[in-house]
């Protein structure tokens, strides 16, 4: 079985993205037949899917999003109060802590996804829309990009589950080992 730290390692890359090759020439790549990818996002959960997706709206840039877990087809956890019911389960990467001499030695489970969706997938994920008028205060701190009206296009953005587009996501014909090809965006 491989883990995420072991895949990274084996790429090069330091963190869940790894940049390839220049978006520039994406498009000439493409037509010589190349098959070459100008971006890598390792890991399905939220961060690694809004990045896939924020870095695909550029269509001159290929993205493949890979994910080492596949769906998660446990029902169980999509019942509120039963998500824990996943962990140590083949969704879970099934991490802990090192012992802990202040708990009695006991080493604590550390969930972590290892399922399209990533850890927000096996764990309780929510988050509230903040107040608008906080965004704008911070605005008026500094945060020059930041406003209560921007806030709410992109909580809006992010709502948004109504438009696929299929037109842009192939798969590849056969995924490699235990790893699945997520999407692939040209």
């Amino acid at each position: 079985m491989i883990n995420r730290r072991t895949l990274l390692r084996s790429t090069g890359a330091t963190l869940g993205v790894a940049a390839v090759g220049s978006p520039a020439t994406a498009a000439e790549r493409t037509a010589a037949g190349t098959g070459t990818t100008d971006y890598i996002v390792v890991g399905s959960g939220p961060a690694g899917t809004v990045l896939a997706s924020r870095l695909s709206e550029d269509r001159r840039v290929s993205v493949v999003l890979l994910e080492a877990g596949g769906e998660n087809t446990n029902e169980v956890s999509r019942i509120q109060g039963a998500f824990f019911r996943v962990w140590g389960t083949e969704y879970d990467w099934a991490y802990s802590t090192t012992s802990q001499p202040e708990l009695g030695g006991r080493a604590i489970a550390q969930p972590r996804g290892r399922v399209i969706g990533g850890s927000a997938a096996i764990n309780v994920g929510a988050w509230l829309r903040g107040v608008p008028a906080d965004y704008d205060s911070m605005r008026r701190a500094g945060a020059t990009r930041l406003s209560g009206a921007n806030a709410i296009q992109t909580f809006k953005r992010l709502e948004d589950t109504h438009e696929p587009q299929p037109a842009r996501c192939v798969a590849p014909a056969a995924p490699s080992s235990s790893l699945h090809w997520i999407a692939r965006r040209r």
